[in-house]
């Protein structure tokens, strides 16, 4: 390495050493006032903190692989007309700390290709100083690397003699190019039984993508991380990314079935860790680049090496397990009896469903391959809950590893009114697909649904319940969906026992369980239908509006029914059926039965 520091002493500062033999003009008083600094060392110290500011500025998004800094410092006598190498030390522990300070910052100290930096420090007017693959500077293509000089005079006085030092300061940097490296390697997976198998068919016909990410050198700001996005399927296991990378450290990055794997943590996964240098430079002195100034630079063309890595062991694995737990939504206990479906995202899966029952609010997915799933109660596919089975180290997680999930059985029932006036008719009408809920303490108000920003109405057949909205005339707790606009409720059966009637329609129709102060602060069930009763010459004409609920009036048809009775409000928590017959002022009766759908 020593030998390949002089090579860049020769190349970057021979014409500049040169340089210290010349101008021996006479100086006059005003030299000494435009000079920048006070003394030659505020000099040196300040200009060459700039060349770093200015170098770090530019390597933004370039990948750095290695840099060089260098500073000469010629002092002439104006009065003997000598020019030599100054040997003032003052300005090198500044430097040398700030040159540290720039190291770090690009981080290689961690990420230095084990490549030991090189120092010159002890040669009169010299500082050199290079680390990562900085030795193989010797490109004659501007594009692979990035310069930044500071040329300047400095006067001064001193015993009476007046000096003028010729100070020459260059900051180098190894950077994108050249981006022609390549990795290969071999993925693998984990058996149920924990075993590590080179990847194959057995996960279906859709292989895993792999992307190799930059991490190093370079910090967030000067580091692309290229190839996050670079993706290439496995042929029988195996994957190639050829003529691509630039010099650097890459750590690996695995996609399959929407999960996404990185092992992007050096500290953490240094082993699956992947370092590119750049293949041994050969020079050719038969073929030179001349520059204006005389440096003498020898043809090279650098090339980054490509490298055969280490197995890559994914976490993706076909032993884990999903442990569900199935919860009411009010209460939070748990509810048994329920059947689990879970349903692969993503295809191909190794099966389309999968079903248990719950035991104790509980089942238990054994030997499910990684990827994403759909969880949910049968029946309830809308509630469905995602469960990331990825295996991700990111998370913290390994293979064949173990996953909790909670979902919620929203009891949903079919509502059935049955109508029976002896006098007149008996009507069936039922309600599909209600869901209920209620809160742990019902007298309690459930969460408030606040109006959405843009000033829009709030979307009440969108909501599950609880749920309590505020309309112009107060709010309103619902404790079951509200039925779309058009889904009224279906008429199952009618028979006319009035011989005046030949027809009965029934129209119209709603269901709901709510609760409001105007009337009355409790709890109750609200259905509403009306009856048009009719004979076939028109003589006779009767509209009967059918009412159950919270109602005020004396209306004939209306049945009272204040408060949802409390042994009602336990069944319907629990998914349970449960009914209530009423009875009005003209002596019919209606009997709502509530019938679970989803047991």
């Amino acid at each position: 390495m020593i030998k390949f520091i002089g090579i860049i002493i020769v190349f970057f500062l021979s014409s500049l050493i040169a340089q210290a033999q010349v101008e021996f003009e006479e100086i006059t008083a005003d030299d000494f006032k435009n000079t920048e600094f006070s003394d030659i060392d505020s000099a040196v110290i300040g200009r060459f903190n700039k060349a770093l500011v200015d170098l770090e500025e530019s390597l933004r998004m370039k990948d750095p692989y290695g840099y060089y800094v260098g500073i000469k410092i010629s002092q002439i006598n104006m009065a003997t007309k000598k020019g030599e190498m100054s040997e003032n030390h003052v300005w090198r522990n500044s430097v040398m700390q700030q040159t540290l300070d720039f190291s770090k910052s690009q981080n290689f100290e961690k990420f230095g290709f084990d490549v030991r930096p090189n120092c010159v420090n002890d040669k009169p007017g010299i500082f050199v100083y290079a680390e990562g693959l900085a030795a193989e500077l010797v490109s004659n293509n501007p594009i692979q690397y990035l310069t930044e000089v500071q040329n300047f005079t400095h006067f001064s006085r001193k015993d009476g003699i007046s000096y003028k030092y010729v100070v020459h300061i260059a900051a180098i940097a190894l950077v994108e190019k050249p981006d022609n490296g390549s990795i290969m390697t071999d993925v693998f997976y984990y058996d149920k039984d924990g075993e590590k198998q080179l990847w194959d068919m057995s996960f279906g016909a859709v292989m895993p993508k792999i992307a190799y990410t930059r991490v190093g050198p370079g910090n967030h700001i000067t580091n692309t991380k290229k190839d996050v996005n670079m993706v290439r399927s496995p042929d029988r296991g195996r994957v190639v990314i050829a003529d691509f990378f630039n010099p650097g450290y890459y750590m690996p990055v695995i996609k399959f079935r929407g999960c996404v794997q990185e092992f992007t943590e050096y500290d953490t996964y240094k082993d699956y860790s992947v370092v590119l240098r750049l293949e041994k430079n050969v020079l050719s002195w038969s073929n030179v680049k001349v520059f204006a100034d005389g440096t003498v630079v020898p043809q090279s063309t650098l090339k980054t090496e490509a490298l055969r890595a280490g197995d890559l062991n994914s976490y993706y694995s076909k032993g884990n397990t999903i442990i569900i737990t199935v919860r009411d939504p009010g209460t939070f206990d748990k509810v048994s009896g329920q059947t689990v479906v879970l349903k692969p995202k993503y295809s191909p899966a190794n099966f389309s469903t999968k079903e248990l029952i719950t035991e104790d609010g509980e089942c238990v997915f054994e030997e499910i391959e990684s990827g994403i799933y759909e969880i949910y109660v049968q029946g309830q596919e809308k509630h469905a809950e995602i469960v990331e089975v990825c295996n991700c180290p990111q998370k913290d997680e390994t293979f064949n590893n173990t996953y909790l999930g909670t979902i919620f059985y929203y009891p949903t029932y079919r509502v059935i009114a049955e109508y029976k006036n002896p006098e007149l008719f008996t009507a069936m009408i039922k309600w599909e697909n209600i869901t209920i809920g209620f809160p742990d303490d019902i007298a309690s108000m459930p969460p408030i649904i606040e109006q959405p920003a843009d000033g829009s109405d709030v979307d009440m057949y969108d909501l599950e319940p609880p749920f309590t909205i505020k309309l112009p005339f107060g709010l309103f707790s619902f404790y079951s969906n509200m039925p779309e606009k058009d889904e009224e409720g279906v008429v199952i059966k009618t028979d006319i026992h009035n011989e005046n009637f030949t027809d009965c329609d029934i129209d119209g129709g709603s269901f709901v369980i709510k609760k409001n102060k105007r009337e009355g602060d409790f709890v109750f069930a609200m259905l509403e239908f009306n009856v048009d009763l009719s004979n076939d010459n028109g003589s006779e004409f009767l509209l009967i509006p059918v009412v159950a609920g919270a109602v005020s009036g004396n209306s004939p048809y209306a049945f009272k029914w204040n408060k949802l009775d409390d042994d009602i409000v336990d069944k319907l928590r629990q998914g349970k059926p449960a009914s209530k017959t009423l009875t009005n002022n003209s002596g019919a009766t209606m009997t709502v039965t509530f019938e679970p759908q989803n047991k």
